[in-house]
């Protein structure tokens, strides 16, 4: 292509026209003029005719080479829609499993989810599902419609394509499956393990299935398998047409915050969600079902207490044509009440032909509210890193699209991604048991981790910390800790805290093979004979070194204690500062009354005044612990300390 260039640049180059016309000048006017009376030669008669018959010929190759080729597609093709059944023979050679979706939109995203695991454990090909119109589910079956439309009509489906390609999945469009007549239709609704028995259909290339919404348990969606699952979501996008107004939405929303944010909510007060709730509160199985609607009519109570800022507007989304007209203004008044600036679909009929597809699909899900945790996570990394001695590291197994790994990412947080090979077998165990367990059995492979084979001891500790002072290997106490220390804690379990630990990975590491055995074998893992968790197998299995190996107090320092100012690590244990502001607000602390009342009787507010240093902006409850703590200010709501005084200023 250089060279084409080049000679394309040559042919223009005004100086090449120049030297050809000066050499024909110099040939003189009589070198190429004939007399009249000299016979014309034949020879220029003949090579007319040898140009015509090449040119005709040149312009039949072309033809052949452009348009035959096409007439033959456009008569096969004509042929199998004439001759032959839909997609015959089309991608017949691969293993595939065709599965639909059900119920509300949100249900169907999750429902091609659940699709994809099976099809991924089974290794066959996912087939794109359709997607409803209408998936209102007025009761406790599942609702399957005929009224639904092709992927493509709602979502980006090459970018779908593409974002599970890019973690080696493949999925099949529905125009290249085999005829209907060389499926095998495969009832699930009643299977307890569905990708057990669909293992039994091995010898079938093709299989199709129901809805797969929460036919599997939640395990499976773990390891290697988390990638595909948020690579799945990451692909869940909306078209070119479904962008427009999502855009126009954006738009409008991002101009009304002087931040450029917005945050939406999908808000479910609808009457097929209230009939949902009364079910859900029904059912009689030993757990208490009243987390369905309790936050609903004070959803501004909870943003506040979150933290979301005002400054910033909310989109409200719901099918308000089954919304009771008196809820939704009690909703919409509270969040005005709050000082939040508030729009709804019903803004936007005009642009919104299919409102109820929109509000469903979730489509402005990139909004500015941040998880419980985030600001947890933020004042942890701050903090290790304002002292320049910890090179922070994260597990990480979750969205890599998600804010808070982005935000880790331009800090220079180093990331591992790990998928331990025993997650589905300690799942499995802690299946009737407590899964929210399992997680934090993660800390076990740390002595397998390749990224940390360069060091001997690393501090390990749970994202609900902060480092008030610098932290060295020669902050800990001699002798250092035989395999590991955690630190001293009266209250907790083996008188240990599990959130803060000092590994000695060369040694550990030689212990690794029988400690997974252990925790693998117990038959009521994740429980052992110290109580539950990580923590308490470890205090099992190496229990005569557990006592020499504990780590002083000011390694867990607790909020709920009395302030301890030469604590190295700040442990919020038990509630989180958004709860203890919660508490404040409402009288009700969600984890402990007694906690939350003794926290700020002792030291929540000193370690407070050091933790909001940490964090990007300040966090209400340091305003209240300086209305509880400034006599001057006594009277006065955290807005009207916030507005009137600087915090440093009040204490």
């Amino acid at each position: 292509m250089l060279g084409r260039d080049k000679l394309v640049h040559r042919i223009h180059d005004p100086g090449t026209n120049i030297l050809a016309a000066n050499s024909r000048q110099r040939r003189g006017p009589g070198l190429h003029l004939r007399s009249p009376r000299s016979p014309r030669p034949r020879y220029r008669s003949t090579w007319v005719w040898v140009l015509a018959v090449a040119v005709f010929t040149a312009i039949c190759v072309f033809a052949t080479i452009t348009f035959v080729p096409k007439l033959l597609r456009n008569h096969r093709h004509s042929y199998r829609r004439h001759h032959l059944p839909p997609n015959h023979g089309i991608e017949h050679h691969k293993l595939t499993l065709q599965f639909e979706v059900c119920n509300g939109m949100s249900n169907q995203r999750l429902s091609v989810l659940y699709g994809i695991i099976i099809a991924t454990e089974l290794g066959r090909v996912p087939v794109i599902p359709g997607f409803l119109l209408s998936g209102v589910q007025w009761t406790a079956a599942n609702t399957l419609s005929n009224d639904s439309v092709p992927m493509e009509e709602l979502y980006d489906v090459p970018l779908f394509e593409q974002s599970l390609d890019s973690v080696g999945i493949e999925v099949m469009h529905p125009s290249k499956v085999p005829p209907a007549s060389s499926v095998t239709r495969v009832d699930i609704s009643k299977a307890r393990d569905p990708i057990e028995l669909l293992s039994t259909y091995r010898g079938q290339k093709h299989v199709s299935i129901g809805c797969p919404l929460f036919k599997v348990p939640a395990y499976f969606f773990n390891g290697a398998n988390s990638r595909v699952m948020w690579a799945a979501l990451d692909g869940l996008r909306p078209n070119k047409m479904m962008s427009k107004p999502v855009n126009t939405i954006v738009n409008k929303m991002k101009s009304l915050s002087p931040n450029k944010r917005y945050n939406y909510v999908h808000l479910r007060i609808e009457q097929d969600w209230i009939l949902h709730c009364k079910r859900w509160e029904q059912i009689q199985d030993g757990h208490i079902r009243n987390n369905c609607d309790d936050n609903t009519q004070v959803i501004d109570e909870v943003l506040v207490n979150l933290k979301v800022d005002n400054a910033d507007p909310i989109y409200i989304a719901s099918f308000w044509e089954q919304v009771d007209p008196q809820m939704e203004k009690v909703v919409l008044d509270g969040l005005e009440a709050k000082g939040y600036t508030v729009l709804s679909s019903r803004n936007f009929t005009v642009q919104l032909s299919k409102d109820r597809e929109l509000a469903d699909q979730g489509m402005l899900s990139q909004a500015s509210l941040q998880t419980e945790r985030d600001y947890l996570i933020q004042a942890a990394v701050n903090s290790a890193m304002r002292h320049h001695t910890i090179k922070p590291f994260c597990i990480w197994t979750g969205n890599t699209s998600a804010p808070i790994f982005q935000w880790l990412a331009d800090k220079g947080v180093t990331f591992i991604f790990h998928s331990p090979s025993w997650g589905s077998a300690l799942w499995s165990k802690a299946q009737s048991k407590d899964l929210s367990l399992v997680s934090a059995f993660v800390r076990m492979d740390l002595l397998l981790i390749p990224e940390l084979e360069q060091y001997i001891y690393v501090l390990y500790t749970e994202p609900d910390v902060y480092f008030p002072k610098k932290v060295t290997i020669t902050s800990f106490s001699l002798p250092l800790p035989e395999y590991f220390g955690l630190a001293f804690d009266p209250d907790s379990p083996g008188n240990v805290d599990g959130g803060v630990m000092l590994v000695d990975l060369p040694a550990a590491r030689r212990t690794y093979p029988k400690l997974k055995d252990f925790v693998l074998s117990s038959p009521d893992a994740p429980y052992f004979s110290g109580g539950a968790g990580m923590v308490s197998a470890y205090v099992e299995f190496y229990w005569e070194s557990v006592p020499s190996d504990v780590l002083n107090g000011a390694f867990a320092a607790k909020p709920f204690r009395e302030h301890d100012d030469q604590a190295f690590v700040v442990h919020w244990q038990g509630p989180k500062p958004h709860e203890y502001y919660s508490y404040l607000q409402e009288g009700v602390c969600p984890r402990s009354q007694t906690v939350c009342r003794q926290a700020f009787e002792t030291g929540l507010c000193f370690y407070v005044k050091k933790w909001r240093a940490f964090i990007n902006d300040s966090h209400p409850l340091w305003y209240s612990c300086v209305l509880l703590f400034a006599p001057h200010l006594q009277g006065m709501c955290v807005q009207d300390v916030v507005s009137s005084t600087s915090s440093e200023e009040a204490i």
